[in-house]
């Protein structure tokens, strides 16, 4: 009886202690966050906890007696059913990843694990399994994923160079790329993956590329910097992108060789513009002093024509020769002034290159040294071209003393107009020092020259350069040091028809007047007088007067034959003062002077014909040309 007892006793405790056992492995199971679940050796389930429930959405006596495939997803099912059953005869778990229904319909992802429990005959008769959610994770995933191909699809097509490196300290290597870089460095995005800036770049070039990288992301600040590849300009923007202790590196490249040969050709033509306005100033100037510079030499000209006539020594007359042809000098460099500003007119008309160069060659017979061979040599018969006489009597005049000038020691020098080839040409050929190539490239610069200072303004030949372009031809030269220079200016060839009237070559003996009355009006004394003396010589009567006023107060019944005044002038400009005149005689000639060559398009605006223009300063020869011009009624226009 005391050994039933006994039995009974120790039974009891061991059940007790057995319940005590289940409690703390259930509150144990549930506290787990993993969802747990016991089933017999069919897979029917005999136990889940707490978690299991919130996981699938059973209650835990729905869950008893449930087969533990009928929570899976249909589409998972006969997948893990076969995973099961291989892992059941091998006495292995089975785990994997797969989907489980709710009763609500919805899915959630899970990783679950299937342990076989033995008995001592090693026979299954049952499973202990787990389950964790992983939906979330999924998710996270997907959206990882997801972002990673739109980053990599944005950096693959993206229309900049873009890049992602994988940066440690010695080294740079290339995650992901664009792939327009084969545009940039000849290697398409795709096959830069992985590389180092070594396996892609010259040796130095990359040393410095892959230590920009290390201190952008070593310092945490964002770089951006200009760089020159393959001859193009770049400019690249890094910045540090930590993750736990990798350190990455971002950014992007822009070419900017566009823009920066934009800019360079914006600072060019800010620096043509200063040049423009800086000769625009020098234009301003010159015609500013132009008409006060031109009538000092008006007077000079015209006195000195006046003393040559009058005086008896042949030596004499030759040095007055000399003063007219370095006051024609004067002029001239007026005029270089004035068409290099490009505020010289130009007036076109048949011009015959043989009486130009006769011109010019008459005038240069004064200038050209004894020590000097000068000769001139033209062809019998007209030559023409459609051109301003005065300006290609400058190119001549250019070239010719540039020539002198190169043969201190004397030399020989050459003037000639001939056919070249269906076209016309005027040529200067001298004997001097010759050019090297280096002169030869900037001889049309404007103020380059190779003459000592005081000798030579550099503008002689950009004003050649400008003329010749004006009347659509070319400069040809040919010149080697040593051995002379020849400067051939080619002109478009002017074919006359027969029977065609063109103006007759200029007679050698200077028209004369016959008593015609002249009303002279030029507020400046000295050309007034020296003008004065000219007409008289040339037989014409002279009122002389020194403004507008004067002119309409003196003015008699009669009317004078020819008004001749200077436009500028105090009070009652010239073109007025032509206006008021004729307004009372019609029949007025008119011949209008000035020093300033913008007024040559004032006296077009007036002309009907009867108006005619003189150029300060003007010799005795074409002041009795065009006064005779003006006063013959069938002058040919």
């Amino acid at each position: 009886m005391s050994a039933t007892v006994k039995e009974t006793d120790e039974l009891r405790r061991l059940r007790d202690e057995l319940e005590v056992a289940e409690a703390r492995a259930t509150r144990l199971f549930n506290l787990t966050p993993v969802g747990v679940f016991l089933t017999d050796e069919k897979g029917s389930t005999t136990y889940v906890n707490r978690m299991w429930c919130e996981l699938t959405g059973f209650s835990a006596d729905a869950a008893l007696g449930f087969g533990w495939l009928d929570a899976i997803h249909p589409e998972d099912r006969d997948r893990l059913r076969a995973n099961w059953e291989a892992a059941s005869r091998r006495h292995d778990a089975s785990g994997e990843e797969y989907r489980m229904l709710r009763p609500d319909g919805s899915v959630i992802r899970v990783i679950g694990q299937a342990n076989p429990e033995t008995n001592p005959e090693g026979r299954v008769v049952g499973y202990v399994g787990t389950i964790v959610d992983i939906s979330q994770r999924k998710q996270v995933e997907a959206e990882l994923r997801e972002t990673n191909q739109l980053l990599s699809s944005f950096i693959r097509h993206s229309p900049i160079f873009a890049f992602i490196k994988d940066v440690s300290p010695g080294q740079s290597r290339v995650l992901k790329a664009s792939e327009n870089y084969r545009d940039m460095i000849g290697i398409p995005g795709s096959e830069m993956a992985g590389k180092t800036m070594e396996e892609l770049f010259p040796p130095e070039f990359a040393a410095k590329i892959t230590a920009d990288d290390w201190a952008v992301v070593s310092r945490g600040e964002v770089l951006q910097l200009e760089e020159e590849f393959n001859g193009r300009s770049h400019t690249t923007i890094k910045f540090p992108i930590r993750l736990g202790d990798k350190h990455f590196l971002a950014g992007y490249t822009i070419d900017i060789t566009d823009r920066k040969r934009a800019q360079d050709e914006l600072m060019h033509s800010r620096a043509q513009l200063l040049q423009s306005q800086k000769l625009e100033a020098v234009g301003r100037l010159a015609g500013g002093v132009a008409h006060d510079f031109n009538n000092i030499l008006q007077a000079l000209l015209s006195l000195a024509t006046v003393l040559r006539m009058r005086v008896g020594s042949p030596e004499l007359a030759s040095i007055v020769g000399e003063i007219e042809a370095h006051v024609m000098r004067g002029a001239g460099l007026t005029q270089q002034l004035l068409l290099f500003s490009r505020r010289q007119t130009t007036e076109k008309e048949k011009v015959d290159l043989v009486e130009v160069v006769e011109a010019v060659g008459e005038l240069l017979r004064r200038l050209i040294p004894e020590n000097t061979l000068f000769s001139v040599d033209v062809p019998t018969t007209p030559l023409w071209v459609f051109g301003d006489a005065l300006q290609l009597q400058q190119v001549l005049m250019n070239l010719a003393i540039n020539a002198k000038d190169a043969m201190p020691g004397g030399g020989t020098l050459t003037m000639r107009a001939f056919r070249n080839f269906g076209e016309a040409a005027l040529e200067v050929t001298d004997s001097g020092c010759g050019m090297d190539e280096a002169i030869r490239e900037r001889l049309f610069e404007p103020f380059f020259t190779t003459k000592e200072t005081g000798k030579g303004t550099g503008l002689g030949l950009s004003v050649v350069h400008g003329i010749v372009e004006q009347h659509e031809g070319r400069v040809e030269i040919k010149s080697a040091p040593g051995e002379g220079s020849r400067f051939r200016v080619i002109l478009p060839l002017l074919e006359v028809p027969e029977g065609e009237s063109v103006r007759p070559r200029r007679q050698l003996n200077l028209p004369r007047g016959r008593g015609e009355r002249i009303l002279l009006v030029e507020d400046e004394s000295g050309v007034r007088g020296a003008l004065a003396m000219l007409l008289e010589t040339l037989g014409y009567q002279v009122t002389d007067v020194g403004s507008g006023e004067e002119a309409i107060e003196s003015v008699a019944e009669t009317a004078p034959d020819l008004l001749l005044t200077d436009l500028v002038l105090p009070g009652v400009d010239g073109a007025s003062l032509a206006a008021r005149l004729r307004d009372r005689w019609p029949g007025l000639k008119v011949v209008l002077m000035s020093g300033y060559t913008e007024d040559e398009v004032v006296r077009r605006n007036i002309d009907d014909g009867s108006v005619h223009f003189l150029q300060k300063p003007f010799d005795m020869r074409s002041l009795a040309c065009e006064v005779s011009a003006a006063l013959i009624a069938d002058y040919a226009e």
